[in-house]
């Protein structure tokens, strides 16, 4: 797998000019809106991400039982932290939820996707 890492003070960072969004994206912020990333978490501590992050959640796994703890165990993969940078530069307003269900290799078990899911509902 590989991973691509732009620091936040790379001029291709800026969002709209790399995803080029049309105008009608320009007047829509994400105000009053939650969104939850169900992966292997978001690094809170990203300068991109200050005070987006509205809750951060882990799934402790007991059997086939799902459950939730908040915690701010981080990013273990890297693509939770970069979905919620596009995010947050499609929708600046918006709120994210943290729902990490993944682990380091990108993998995670289909029940605590699954739970994660119906949480985000």
């Amino acid at each position: 797998m590989a991973q691509i890492s732009l620091p936040p003070s790379d001029e291709m960072f800026d969002g709209p000019s790399v995803l080029t969004l049309g105008d009608e994206w320009r007047t829509s912020t994400g105000e009053g809106v939650e969104i939850a990333i169900i992966d292997s978490g978001v690094d809170s501590s990203h300068s991109e991400l200050q005070g987006k992050i509205s809750k951060s959640l882990e799934a402790q796994k007991d059997g086939n039982r799902v459950s939730f703890r908040e915690s701010d165990s981080g990013d273990s993969a890297g693509h939770g932290t970069a979905c919620a940078g596009i995010i947050g530069k499609i929708a600046p307003d918006a709120k994210i939820i943290s729902i990490k269900v993944l682990g380091a290799s990108g993998l995670g078990d289909g029940h605590a996707f699954l739970a994660g899911l119906e949480y985000a509902i």
